[in-house]
């Protein structure tokens, strides 16, 4: 609103106190402007908020939250949650078995050396480790025996460096029985590292001392293998062989030939919960 000398009704500045046309003393100003500068600040507070979220118009009413306290805790909690994935990526055992070949009840797991590799065998089996100084004399003398190095023909013709390193033997399925008890073989080779599925195929294919009944490949990433089962003499023996860049895995798995069919599936599942934790692949 303009604002006018009472006396000569001229119009002078909102903040003289004298009028300059004809000298009259004016009023003061009142003292109005001062909330209405508050408010303006108040105001000015309120649409920088509105623009650090986005909004416009009264969508942010006054004494809304700043961002940083809505967005902070969520940052927080996903730098948690980051953390304890990670720690739980570096756990050991690295085995992830699907439903279908999870650990049957009462079976133990064996873990050799500094995590170097896990398997799982049924409770009742009795375990030689050849790291195990006292079980070293009895796995020499079950190898002495003419048939146990058939058990891992025909690839041990191709390496001749395989190295016993664990011996496995089961109930028999009665008691009275004793010819029908399963056996476990586990060797490793420096020279069958490199075999591919191919060589396996060729190898297998090509022995005279044993009788190939099947032979197929596993792709599983880290747990692919090559499946051979093969017969020798009274024998018949399912063989997991795991090739890699230090060395391969040759897990013998065998039984007298009539009772061979009532182990299978025990001898599968030992074989899919074998891995090698340090397997660096051979790339076919």
């Amino acid at each position: 609103m303009t604002k006018r000398c009472p006396n000569c009704n001229q119009i002078v500045l909102p903040d003289d106190t004298r009028c300059w046309h004809c000298e009259t003393a004016l009023a003061a100003v009142p003292p109005a402007t001062a909330p209405a500068a508050a408010v303006g600040l108040a105001q000015a507070e309120r649409d920088w908020r509105r623009s650090m979220l986005g909004l416009r118009g009264d969508a942010l009413p006054a004494g809304g939250v700043p961002p940083v306290a809505v967005y902070a805790p969520f940052t927080l909690l996903l730098l948690v949650a980051a953390v304890w994935l990670a720690g739980q990526l570096r756990a050991y055992p690295l085995v992830q078995l699907p439903p279908s070949e999870r650990i049957p009840p009462a079976w133990q797991v064996l873990t050799m050396g500094e995590n170097e590799l896990t398997l799982n065998v049924p409770e009742s089996w009795v375990v030689l480790d050849a790291a195990v100084p006292a079980h070293q004399s009895d796995i020499a003398a079950f190898m002495s025996q003419p048939v146990a190095p058939t058990f891992f023909q025909p690839l041990a013709s191709r390496g001749p460096d395989l190295d016993v390193r664990l011996v496995a033997q089961g109930l028999p399925l009665a008691e009275e029985n004793t010819a029908e008890r399963p056996l476990l073989i586990l060797a490793s080779s420096e020279q069958l590292a490199p075999f591919t599925t191919a060589e396996v195929e060729q190898t297998a294919e090509t022995a005279a001392a044993i009788t190939l009944l099947q032979l197929f490949h596993v792709d599983n990433y880290q747990r692919s293998h090559d499946v051979l089962v093969v017969r020798m003499g009274d024998w018949r023996c399912y063989q997991h062989f795991a090739n890699g860049r230090q060395r391969a895995w040759l897990l013998a798995l065998c039984a007298p030939d009539k009772a061979f069919i009532q182990w299978r599936e025990t001898f599968e599942q030992i074989s899919n919960s074998f891995e090698d934790l340090q397997r660096e692949m051979v790339v076919e």
